[in-house]
């Protein structure tokens, strides 16, 4: 029994696994090729597509320029800050309507001062990490 038709059948094999890698490799190639170019082109368009919108109030005292996500985060935090905002006018308010209820001024200056103290420092706070 001869030994030779074993090793072409191995040797077959061996030459349809390389063609397979090697067919592997080559897609691979094109896919990474593509990414690159996909990539060079989403770059030169950046600018083209980035926009100017204004943000907050609508006073027109605040504008963002950038791409979407940008400027969504921006306005993301406009809103939060004009939300603590209106909280600590709510608190200051609110305090008002308790100081015509207790009957104790010093008390009633030391809570004010707390309530006040504990919103200012948070609206800064804010401010900061923007």
């Amino acid at each position: 029994m001869s030994t030779k038709p074993e090793a072409l059948r191995l040797a077959a094999a061996c030459e349809e696994s390389a063609r397979a890698w090697l067919h592997e490799i080559d897609t691979r190639q094109r896919a990474a090729a593509e990414l690159r170019r996909l990539h060079t082109e989403v770059e030169w368009l950046k600018p083209m597509t980035a926009v100017t919108i204004g943000i907050g109030k609508g006073d027109g005292n605040l504008f963002v320029h950038g791409d979407y996500d940008s400027i969504k985060a921006a306005q993301s935090l406009v809103f939060r800050a004009e939300g603590m905002e209106k909280a600590l006018k709510d608190i200051r308010s609110l305090s008002s309507i308790n100081s015509a209820m207790n009957p104790n001024p010093f008390a009633l200056t030391v809570m004010l001062g707390d309530i006040h103290h504990i919103a200012d420092t948070a609206l800064a706070k804010e401010k900061d990490n923007d």
